[in-house]
């Protein structure tokens, strides 16, 4: 079930030799996205914990669905995955991690006495169902985000929906990027981690805290040391992986860039 660009992250093999993969889950089969609605309503029910939430329409009618845990007036982390439809493997990830903060709030260090966690697994429903980077109305969502949209460069003189990153009529024109914007205004989040599934390598928005997320960063790469050999992507030879590259700052109308600047001081894409 692999999408285009996309890569096996956990390999067996070196799960059996080392527990490299400590906390995963395995999904017999990519759920459509209502049946992955379905697999949250049963994790909800499962952890009284958690609650399952209705955050509005998408592009296609159907509803956004987020999963929180924690105090909504202690920090808020906020999690999401899929918002190019294509990149739908991290969204299990997601489900799964509900799962495991649930079942050990104290996790790796974690104490989510401490913390409000809020994860959207599928950003996208309707690119995730068609397997389309786009949405239902053929925008790019993360280049459609209410910052630096104007300033977003086009790829032809003539752009138009479904266009590799048309990027909307308006900044914000989109279902999925209002109900985001909202979540974002909301809770004014400490921390906002948006997975993609394309490579290795952590994407900046034009602002935040450097150190923060350079701690951040170093904490990924020594948990990730010596644990993962996997194929680069693109079907590139296999290799060890961490976290090793890092983008320049970038001013742009992604989901990291609108929470930076609003003021989220660690917010970053994972790829």
């Amino acid at each position: 079930h692999n999408s285009w660009g996309s890569t096996n992250k956990y390999l067996f093999v070196g799960n059996l030799i080392g527990q490299s993969v400590r906390y995963g889950k395995h999904y017999p089969e990519r759920l459509s996205y209502d049946d992955f609605v379905a697999a949250m309503h049963e994790t909800a029910a499962k952890y009284p914990q958690l609650r399952l939430q209705a955050e509005g329409p998408c592009s296609d009618g159907r509803q956004l669905w987020t999963l929180s845990l924690g105090d909504e007036s202690k920090p808020t982390m906020y999690f999401g995955a899929a918002v190019h439809g294509w990149e739908w493997e991290n969204a299990f990830g997601l489900l799964r991690l509900a799962e495991v903060l649930c079942e050990n709030p104290m996790i790796e260090g974690m104490r989510m006495a401490d913390l409000h966690v809020k994860i959207m697994p599928i950003q996208n429903p309707a690119g995730y169902d068609a397997f389309t980077r786009q949405n239902a109305r053929g925008v790019d969502l993360n280049r459609n985000f209410d910052i630096a949209w104007e300033e977003l460069p086009v790829p032809q003189d003539v752009v138009v929906p479904w266009d590799y990153n048309y990027k909307g009529a308006c900044a914000a024109s989109e279902a999925e990027t209002q109900v985001i914007q909202g979540i974002i205004d909301r809770y004014r989040p400490v921390c906002v981690i948006d997975y993609h599934t394309a490579d290795y390598i952590m994407l900046l928005p034009h602002k935040g805290d450097d150190g923060l997320i350079e701690s951040i960063r170093n904490n990924i790469k020594a948990r990730l040391k010596d644990r993962y050999v996997t194929q680069a992507p693109y079907n590139r030879a296999y290799q060890q992986v961490n976290m090793e590259r890092v983008s320049d700052r970038t001013r742009a109308p992604y989901l990291i860039g609108y929470a930076a600047e609003k003021g989220t001081p660690a917010s970053f894409l994972i790829e």
